[in-house]
């Protein structure tokens, strides 16, 4: 009875089950974001249709001569357009942007039509769907503009979310049960005080449970499909006999009127949810469409009497398992990820109590769970950024909304390039690492404390710049941190085991901000990251308070560290070396601007410009993240075994070169998840591939690998820095045509640092 006791009122019960609660509570809110997403999408396909279908019907006016604002019935055709839709504001303007016709709920009177670019604009906060008209000359006479509002925010409905949070809580309460059951178990049998239980065996419990939570809450989800399913079938209905009206006020027969096959072709066109449509005759001939033999019909009634029925079906009833099973897939790795790192870091501190000292070495890979954890909050804001600068476009007027957007991405790394610079020439004061991180860490409060604040371009420009100088010195933490308890045998392993621990935040922190911005709105995101900040500062100061240098057998470079400020002339002398130039001008550079102008800036901007929630960039940086968490450990241990290590790094520069061109592909999810794909490959072999190289050749053996490592940080800050900027200016002055020749000059980048490096190699070699 004894030893139960001790089993159940145990801290590090206590700890397990906090990371147990965390880690499945952002599971439950990643799963019922991924159900908000899918709904708002078939919601918007729906009013895309219905305003393409009333911009048609004010263009067969406006098309005669006839000026919009004479036309009686427009204030009909939107009111039917609003009901249909559920639209929450809804509007005509002429070409200038002037609202001529309705009036805008959120006190909208003119539009910047240089933003009318795609299919939707960013007004007030809220996405627009827009569809043009023209006059008797084919010129543009005008634009129909609605948008759904506060309802792309709008969940479940009081009933689903109360029945859905009551199978999750059930869920939750089982699972926990079962948790701590398997805990005391594992207790009871492993009775040794000293006994650390390993992270594999914490992780079983958290598996278990988030499968009892997917069996107790995926009736609740199946159920809200349906119900949404009927409501999206009851709109379509709606629509269709909206355009079915001019037929029925003909009282002729429907055998007699053409077009409807071209018509339901177009429809399923323009609305993807829409799985089969029929009509058929008052005796139930099927006059066009499929043959469906549904009970569910929508008469077509003239002159009081029934002259046939419309019947459709949709493809949710279909497509819903795969998309909650792919989803609950994606998610349920994204969680487990959390659990795991949030686990090691606690089986760290659990290792630590155990031992008699007051103080230990600092466990190298104790920075994979602390990398982690600051990568978590830090990168929270990172998928709403550019679309938050969008809102302080006006400040800077005299630059087109995309170099706006870029600019706070460059910024960032503008600040990283700031402390990199800073980290390699004030060698001495900023050598230890373990000083740096703290500072660095400390820096990032007020730099998203200043975001939060912000209050014009400006001062949200400031609080980047912050952002990204904290950003640097964590990141060079990190890397020195492995440095010092690494050799040449196993710097790429290390280098590549800590990256994954980085992106593994990266991938949680990206999908929890885009949920939070979703949910609630962009700002807050910014107050959430800066209270990680301050939660991490604290902790970091509660390690290193019992944690001395790193253990006796690591490989410290203390020689690197020696003078107070390091001779410019050294790092000439490096940056002239011909390995060391090509590497940096022909593979880090092209590498860095492709991934941060893709991945911070283009994906970010162009998923919600097209109408889709921050979340849904969250959820595609899942596939990159994931790609690096794998392959980069596989990746670091073939870098170290081979010899030609540049042979690598050139086929991962064409990885990235072919990034651009994914984005040629006619589908925007498909060409997002192929470029998260590549940049995932070419991410897994650059970042360790990248410090391993430099680190093997002799001239950075001569200034020491740190020193090497600082100057190929500021290297990469520069491509990062232009990347953003390089791609705003090609879509401002050429659109996606540009990018071809975007990824031409990557390719031929990759092949001359090829040839250069094998040149040098085959010269040493036969000297």
């Amino acid at each position: 009875m004894k030893n139960i006791l001790k089993a159940v009122f145990n801290l590090r019960l206590f700890a397990v089950l906090v990371v147990f609660f965390i880690s499945q509570f952002f599971f439950v809110s990643l799963v019922v974001s991924s159900y908000n997403d899918y709904r708002v999408q078939t919601a918007q396909d729906l009013l895309q249709f219905n305003i393409n279908n009333t911009a048609m019907r004010i263009n067969n006016i406006t098309a005669m001569g006839r000026n919009i604002q004479n036309y009686q019935r427009a204030m009909q055709d939107l009111y039917d357009l609003k009901m249909i839709s559920k639209a929450a504001d809804v509007f005509i303007a002429d070409k200038d942007g002037r609202i001529v016709v309705g009036k805008s709920t959120v006190g909208l009177n003119t539009l910047d039509i240089k933003k009318l670019t795609g299919q939707n604009i960013l007004l007030s906060g809220n996405i627009y769907l827009y569809a043009p008209f023209f006059d008797i000359t084919g010129h543009n006479a005008g634009f129909v503009l609605a948008t759904l509002g506060n309802n792309q925010k709008q969940s479940l409905s009081e009933e689903e979310t109360k029945e859905l949070y009551a199978s999750v809580g059930l869920g939750l309460v089982i699972s926990t049960l079962c948790f701590i059951v398997f805990f005391i178990l594992i207790n009871l049998k492993r009775q040794s005080a000293n006994h650390v239980l390993s992270v594999r065996t914490l992780l079983i419990p958290f598996f278990i449970a988030q499968m009892i939570i997917i069996a107790c809450m995926t009736p609740s989800v199946i159920k809200a499909i349906d119900n949404h399913a009927d409501s999206l079938q009851t709109a379509a209905f709606g629509s269709v006999s909206k355009d079915f009206s001019a037929v029925t006020r003909l009282n002729i027969s429907l055998h007699e009127v053409s077009g409807f096959n071209d018509y339901f072709i177009k429809l399923k066109e323009n609305v993807p949810f829409i799985d089969k449509i029929s009509l058929t005759d008052e005796n139930g001939n099927v006059i066009a469409g499929d043959n469906l033999k549904i009970d569910q019909y929508f008469p077509i009634i003239s002159h009081n009497e029934v002259i046939g029925s419309l019947s459709l079906t949709t493809k949710i009833e279909y497509t819903k398992f795969v998309d909650l099973g792919l989803n609950l897939l994606t998610l349920f790795f994204i969680s487990a990820l959390l659990a795991y790192e949030l686990t090691s870091l606690l089986r760290h501190e659990m290792a630590r109590m155990l031992r008699p000292q007051k103080k230990i070495p600092f466990e190298p890979s104790l920075i994979r769970p602390l990398g982690f954890l600051i990568i978590f909050g830090a990168f929270l804001p990172v998928s709403i950024v550019p679309v938050f600068m969008g809102q302080y476009a006006d400040d800077l007027g005299f630059l087109s909304s995309d170099l706006v957007k870029s600019l706070a991405v460059s910024t960032d790394m503008t600040g990283v390039a700031i402390s990199s610079l800073l980290i390699l020439f004030c060698d001495k004061a900023l050598s230890d690492w373990k000083k740096v991180l703290p500072i660095s860490t400390f820096l990032l409060i007020f730099s998203t404390a200043l975001c939060f604040l912000s209050f014009n371009a400006y001062s949200f420009l400031l609080g980047r710049l912050l952002y990204g100088i904290a950003y640097g010195g964590i990141i060079v933490s990190c890397q020195l941190c492995v440095m010092d308890a690494t050799d040449d045998t196993s710097r790429a392993k290390g280098m590549s085991a800590a990256f994954a621990g980085l992106f593994s935040g990266v991938l949680c922190g990206v999908a929890a901000g885009g949920i939070i911005a979703d949910k609630f709105n962009m700002r807050l995101v910014f107050a959430i990251s800066c209270a990680f900040a301050v939660f991490n500062f604290l902790l970091l100061l509660y390690i290193m308070k019992h944690r001395t240098a790193l253990s006796a057998n690591a490989s410290t470079h203390k020689n690197d560290f020696k003078s107070a400020l390091l001779p410019l002339s050294k790092v000439t002398a490096f940056i002239k070396d011909p390995k060391s130039l090509s590497l940096m001008l022909l593979q880090v550079i092209p590498y860095s601007a492709i991934g941060i102008g893709f991945f911070n800036f283009f994906l970010p901007v162009t998923v919600q410009e097209n109408g889709m929630g921050a979340s849904t960039v969250g959820q595609l940086n899942f596939l990159y993240s994931f790609l690096v968490i794998i392959l980069a450990p596989i990746m670091g241990k073939v870098i170290d075994k081979i010899d030609r290590k540049y042979v690598i790094l050139s086929l991962a520069l064409l990885f990235s070169a072919l990034v651009p061109l994914a984005f040629k592909l006619p589908s925007l999810i498909g060409a997002s998840i192929l470029a998260m794909i590549l940049l995932g490959i070419s991410a897994s072999i650059n970042e360790g591939g990248q410090p391993a190289v430099m680190a093997s050749y002799e001239v950075s053996k001569k200034i020491g690998p740190s020193i090497s490592i600082k100057v190929l940080d500021s290297f990469l800050r520069l491509g990062q820095i232009a990347g953003p900027l390089i791609i705003a200016v090609i879509m401002s002055a050429f659109g996606t045509a540009g990018f071809s020749f975007m990824a031409i000059t990557v390719a031929v980048c990759a092949m001359l640092f090829f040839i250069i490096q094998h040149f040098l190699n085959t010269r040493k070699t036969s000297c």
